[in-house]
């Protein structure tokens, strides 16, 4: 249960984070231009694609805790 909820939370943190970095390009693209909210995005692109590889790698990395048996 305590798993369920965890990743119940990171679902929301991560749909409240993309909300967060929209509202943010909004605000840099009036305040400074839209190149400013440009390149907010593609930071924040480039920072996705860097933690899903991570997590790619951990994935692969990790050993199999409970192989099962081959019948």
């Amino acid at each position: 249960m305590l798993r369920l909820a965890r990743r119940a939370g990171l679902l929301f943190a991560s749909y409240v984070g993309l909300i967060l970095a929209i509202v943010i390009a909004g605000f840099l693209g009036n305040a400074v231009g839209i190149w400013a909210s440009i390149v907010w995005g593609a930071a924040i692109l480039a920072a996705l694609a860097v933690y899903v590889r991570h997590r790619l790698q951990q994935r692969s990395e990790a050993p199999q805790s409970n192989p099962r048996p081959s019948a």
